[in-house]
């Protein structure tokens, strides 16, 4: 068995805890992705043109946007990787976009954060057992 990119992995760890949260939420998930190899490795997860309708599915999205970069620093914390945060930044751009929203406003940014944390801790041993086949084939079956 070959061994398996650390930064792939790294990404793929980053995808799952986005997919995890969003899935549990009743969010529709087209596809989860992972490419490239070394620094320049990337993923994605399409939940393709869902609008968000109420205070809920703010609330969701945002905290799926925070479980990708805590289950990447929680798995570099865990692996010995360093965590880059330029790795997170356009889920920053989409979390700071939505939250001047006008159903996300009230939401604090710790309260989405400690909710993150939370999931990813809980959800922690299905990251971790999905996360090599992601990074080996560079999609999962949803």
């Amino acid at each position: 068995m070959t061994e398996i990119d650390p930064y792939r992995l790294a990404v793929a760890v980053h995808e799952l805890g986005h997919l995890i949260a969003w899935q549990r939420a009743g969010l529709h998930i087209n596809e989860i992705r992972v490419f490239g190899t070394g620094e320049r490795a990337e993923g994605y997860v399409d939940l393709g043109r869902q609008r968000i309708r109420d205070t809920d599915q703010a609330r969701a999205y945002l905290v799926g946007l925070l479980t990708g970069r805590e289950a990447e620093v929680r798995w570099c914390e865990l692996s010995g990787m360093r965590h880059h945060d330029y790795t997170s930044e356009p889920d920053m751009r989409s979390f700071r976009r939505l939250r001047r929203h006008k159903l996300a406003r009230h939401l604090t940014d710790a309260e989405l954060r400690h909710d993150a944390r939370a999931l990813v801790r809980a959800q922690w041993e299905q990251i971790t057992r999905l996360a090599p086949r992601l990074a080996r084939c560079g999609w999962l079956p949803l």
